[in-house]
């Protein structure tokens, strides 16, 4: 039998061997399996949902627990027009040439957290900045680490304010252990998108606030970017593009474990479409060994962003690696022009 699922309340069924069922993770069929699935739940054994993982381009469901009922959640209900994403490959090319010359000023985000303020000056042979209107950017590290780390991508700061850019290199609490966790890592993202709307323009910069977020930052970014309510969080905390730079998105382990260790109130992809952004999803050509970055993990995300109304482009950048691709002149021009 083929299951459809259009009810927006979860539906508790019997799902036999050989179900078929609509994902919204690029797959438009999935196929029930048995015999060698492992059981895992990152709910709690009482709790009978699942999760999705892909394996080598084959989806399968892990039940959580050895019976054969499944409690279908939302990211599980086909979506009415699906949308893949055409990856748009580039080479890459290291970032090379400076215009101006920046100041920095450490700053207070939060009563917990600090980060840095960078904004472009004129400096002798460079650019004068005399009538230019310079883009603002929030800049995210990855982890999750304790803070501060903002400084994991001092690089991408750098060469973002040498192009022309003012620049706040942000931090958040990454995990309970640090006084993080749902809500409060998503609002220390969105204290440092407040903050960039509100400095920005006293340093010649526009309105509109882009925010980029790298590795285990892209999760909360995400978050931050799409979902449709963040707790005790306005309109001006709320970016206005994402750019999810080599960002955990693979809806295998790596995101389950991470959200059911947060507190998190759904998976990430659920409320996708909350908060329309234009996104860009950049995929560095060389994969980690983890497999977040994996071709298949990174089109499905991009394929999930695309379906839930954002506007939405999904570069590769070819030879470029985890690292690297924070000083790749493709992805600064992207970020810049979000």
């Amino acid at each position: 039998m083929t299951l459809r699922v259009t009810d927006k309340t979860p539906v508790l069924v019997d799902l036999n061997i050989g179900t078929q069922f609509y994902t919204e993770v690029g797959y438009p069929i999935v196929k029930l399996t048995k015999g060698g699935l492992n059981i895992y739940s990152p709910y709690g054994v009482d709790d009978k949902r699942a999760t999705i993982i892909s394996t080598s381009g084959i989806v399968q469901v892990l039940f959580v627990r050895s019976t054969a009922c499944l409690n279908i959640r939302k990211y599980l209900y086909p979506p009415a027009n699906p949308v893949t994403v055409i990856p748009e490959k580039v080479f890459f090319k290291s970032a090379n040439q400076q215009y101006y010359g920046w100041q920095t000023e450490n700053i207070q985000i939060t009563p917990q957290l600090m980060g840095q303020l960078r904004w472009p000056v004129t400096l002798p042979g460079l650019e004068s900045v005399e009538g230019k209107t310079f883009p603002v950017v929030v800049t995210l590290p990855g982890g999750p680490m304790a803070p501060p780390q903002w400084q994991n991508v001092e690089i991408l700061g750098g060469w973002l304010v040498a192009r022309g850019t003012i620049v706040l290199m942000a931090d958040y609490r990454s995990l309970p252990l640090y006084g993080g966790g749902w809500p409060m890592s998503i609002q220390d993202v969105c204290a440092a998108v407040a903050l960039a709307r509100k400095l920005g323009p006293q340093y010649g910069g526009k309105a509109r606030v882009i925010l980029a977020a790298h590795s285990f930052g892209g999760l909360y970014g995400l978050i931050a970017a799409t979902w449709p309510e963040i707790p005790d969080v306005g309109p001006e905390g709320r970016p206005d593009a994402f750019i999810s730079i080599d960002a955990i998105s693979d809806r295998s382990h790596v995101i389950p474990d991470t959200y059911a260790s947060l507190g998190l109130p759904a998976d990430p992809y659920d409320r996708l479409g909350g908060h329309k952004v234009p996104v860009v999803v950049v995929d560095a050509g060389i994969p980690t060994l983890s497999s977040w970055s994996l071709p298949e993990a990174m089109q499905q995300f991009a394929n999930a962003v695309a379906t839930a109304g954002h506007p939405t482009r999904y570069l590769i950048i070819e030879g470029a690696d985890h690292t690297s691709v924070l000083s790749d002149e493709t992805v600064l021009k992207e970020i810049m022009g979000a």
